[in-house]
């Protein structure tokens, strides 16, 4: 592995950096969506992406976080994950508004940025542990998120709306959790209300570096992203996505397609149905293009990683080289569970003396062989 993504508000007891003189290989760390995942369910006690979240994660000791970005109506490049579909990315959970006049949820791509900020609007949601009783939630975040996951789907219904319509904004800070801040603003974009990516790489610029994950169904986001990065030369390590299409000339037709999509095999479409191709306008990217340092000096723009989203297995050794040659991405972005026996991720299996099992090894070693690079995320379980 070549890096590795994780909820880091999940294991706050793993090491985040090997020592260099480990006689191991190095593998970074990244935390997910900042600190981790902060909607329902989740025990990460400061709002995902955010910079509370990036200001955790250096505290952690992190040597990146990934975030997640969007295209508004007025073309800002918006710092959010969202809930819903890849389509829709809704606000109403993130945000304590997020909603239309008629109660309809907002989608992100439709949200006027400049228009809402100036309104005091785009207020930060607190983090879901932090809004319930944690005396009647197992008495910690941890605990809480396992509560959740056993509850039945209605259950989790009801607790994610009461959740989207709580009024519990993040609270502001007197301090910088991470200590290191220069004279850290707690307050406005960021802090207590949704981040632009150019605010966010300004405010960690030489402390974190950033997988930057494109989401929506924009592809001029992808133009948007790029130029925002150089503006920050080497703080952005990766862009990524799961918005792709293999390389047949079909392939748009069926994989765009959400009934035709679901009906085809890995092979055909790895992701299933995408809404758009991301990746699209990042493709002509090679190591010859280059963003510039103050001191003169060059460096290549972030590559692409093509993310994917597994079904029941992932696609062959074959196919994955093939759809990344398209792209000319040398980066794959797999899940952690990928090709892992059963049990191992519910914890029935003892996972410290288990090792790589030899299908996984197998397989990151023949990507690595065909000139892909891996990175892994953990998004599940505690």
């Amino acid at each position: 592995l070549s890096f590795f993504f994780l909820n880091t508000a999940q294991h706050p007891t793993s090491p985040s950096i090997m020592p260099a003189n480990s006689g191991r290989r190095h593998v970074p760390i990244y935390g997910h969506r900042g600190f981790g995942v902060s909607m329902p369910g989740s025990p990460a006690t400061v709002p995902e992406n955010s910079f509370h979240a990036f200001e955790a994660a250096v505290a952690a000791g992190a040597e990146g976080a990934e975030l997640d970005v969007w295209l508004t109506q007025d073309s800002e490049v918006i710092v959010t994950h969202g809930t819903g579909s890849d389509a829709e990315g809704f606000l109403h959970e993130v945000t304590l508004e997020g909603r239309m006049p008629d109660g309809r949820p907002l989608k992100i791509e439709d949200l006027d940025y400049k228009a809402s900020l100036q309104a005091g609007g785009l207020i930060l949601r607190d983090a879901w542990v932090n809004t319930v009783d944690l005396t009647e939630w197992g008495g910690d975040p941890s605990a809480a998120s396992r509560l959740y996951a056993g509850m039945g789907q209605p259950r989790q219904a009801e607790e994610r709306e009461r959740y989207a319509t709580s009024s519990v904004a993040v609270a502001v800070q007197t301090e910088s959790p991470s200590g290191d801040a220069p004279t850290p603003q707690l307050e406005g974009p960021g802090w207590t209300q949704l981040p632009l990516l150019q605010e966010v790489l300004e405010q960690f610029q030489g402390r974190l570096k950033f997988n930057v994950e494109l989401k929506g169904t924009k592809p001029d986001l992808s133009r948007r992203v790029k130029d925002i990065a150089r503006q920050f030369p080497g703080t952005v390590a990766r862009i990524s996505t799961f918005m792709w299409l293999p390389p047949e000339e079909d392939a748009a037709a069926l994989c765009l397609d959400p009934v035709e999509s679901e009906r085809a095999d890995v092979e055909k479409c790895p992701n299933g149905h995408i809404p758009a191709d991301l990746a699209g306008p990042l493709s002509n990217s090679s190591s010859s293009d280059s963003q510039t340092f103050e001191n003169g000096e060059e460096a290549p723009d972030p590559p692409l990683a093509l993310l994917y989203q597994h079904r029941e297995a992932p696609a062959s050794v074959d196919r994955v080289l093939q759809c990344h040659r398209r792209y000319g991405s040398d980066w794959a972005h797999l899940k952690f569970n990928t090709l892992l026996p059963p049990g191992f991720e519910t914890g029935q299996l003892e996972t410290k003396a288990l090792g790589a099992p030899v299908a996984l090894r197998t397989y990151v070693e023949a990507l690595q062989e065909g000139g892909v690079r891996v990175m892994s995320w953990w998004g599940k379980g505690v």
